[in-house]
């Protein structure tokens, strides 16, 4: 072969490895959208069950308690044991949330004396998760949300007695409050903390408050800053009640549900929505929802919640996986305390 074939022959040779070098990086970048935008583990098999719960059981129009079920074949362990105050008959307590890492739940707690309604301003409790301690944060407005990014705990105070609220962030290990923002407006209600911990989920109605005989108005998801400044509207359809936004693990979408006819159809036929955090892709994935929680499964591949039941599906806790839209049991109502509202379980694990 003289010189002129052989630099010809060589000269072919790298265009085909350039061209190959090529074809290899375009389908590592598909493969890479591939794995972000769907999590390897939901192609393989349904998410799995988180091994922590905490769930509410109702006894009474007045009355619920906060239960935590360490995995599903334990006995639940309850973090709200009866009032020492013989005084305090009634007790409600609500919205529980893990923290991130599973050893702790916060509720709020609202407690009313003989003959007198429920007090209108709740505390934030929080509790270990094997029921060995519980102390009160003090007045605490709509709910607590745990921050992934440091394992403090974001809430509002203030607003409904003073007029002026105050977004607050307290640390658990430090035992110390650090007040974000004050002024914060009462007809925003905080709901959850993206993983950056610098973005939160807000539920904001009408700022006029409540409708005809105080049933809440309806409100649209928005994202905002700490400071107050909003991102973007997530959803546009201030005609439905809204509940339990929360943001997905990687903080690019949020899961919520929604009530066309509100108070009538709560707690049990609600719908469960997906929506990107920019407000596009928004898809219904289920209804029938009962009560007014959710939470994602750790790797964001499905979604756990109640449903109520009907003649053929028990009642209990299930997770939607959102590869192929199939609902898996995690916990049947005939395991857990009597009257359960929905699953609280942020950490997943």
């Amino acid at each position: 072969m003289d010189d002129g074939t052989n630099s010809a022959f060589m000269a072919r040779r790298r265009r085909l490895q350039r061209w190959g070098a090529a074809f290899v990086l375009i389908l590592s970048l598909i493969a890479a959208w591939a794995v972000w935008r769907v999590p390897p583990r939901s192609l393989l098999r349904p998410p799995s069950p988180p091994a922590t719960l905490a769930v509410i059981g109702a006894a009474g129009a007045k009355m619920s308690d906060v239960f935590v079920i360490l995995n599903t074949h334990a006995d639940p362990v309850r973090l709200t044991p009866k009032s020492q105050n013989p005084a305090l008959i009634t007790s409600r307590n609500s919205s529980p949330r893990l923290s991130p890492d599973g050893t702790l739940v916060c509720f709020n707690q609202l407690e009313a004396e003989k003959g007198r309604e429920l007090d209108t301003d709740p505390r934030l409790v929080v509790a270990r998760a094997d029921g060995r301690e519980l102390r009160s944060l003090g007045i605490c407005q709509d709910f607590g949300c745990w921050s992934s990014s440091d394992g403090s705990l974001l809430y509002i105070e203030g607003y409904r007695s003073s007029g002026a609220g105050q977004l607050v962030r307290f640390d658990i290990n430090a035992n110390q409050k650090q007040i974000l923002l004050n002024n914060w407006p009462s007809h925003q209600r905080l709901c959850d903390v993206a993983p950056d911990g610098k973005t939160l989920l807000c539920l904001a109605s009408h700022p006029t408050g409540t409708g005809d005989k105080g049933i809440p108005l309806p409100e649209d998801i928005i994202t905002t800053r700490i400071d107050g400044s909003m991102i973007a509207r997530v959803t546009s359809t201030p005609e439905q009640h809204k509940f339990a936004a929360r943001f997905s693990p990687r903080g690019d979408r949020v899961a919520f549900l929604t009530s066309d006819d509100y108070p009538n159809d709560f707690p049990h036929e609600l719908e469960l929505w997906v929506v990107d955090t920019d407000g596009s892709q928004a898809t219904r994935l289920a209804k029938d929802i009962g009560g007014d929680s959710l939470c994602w499964a750790l790797d964001g591949s499905g979604i756990f919640a109640f449903r109520p039941g009907n003649d053929s599906t028990e009642a209990g806790i299930y997770c939607l996986s959102l590869s192929d839209r199939s609902w898996q049991p995690v916990l049947l109502k005939h395991k857990m305390p009597p009257n359960i509202f929905g699953p609280y379980s942020p950490d997943c694990r």
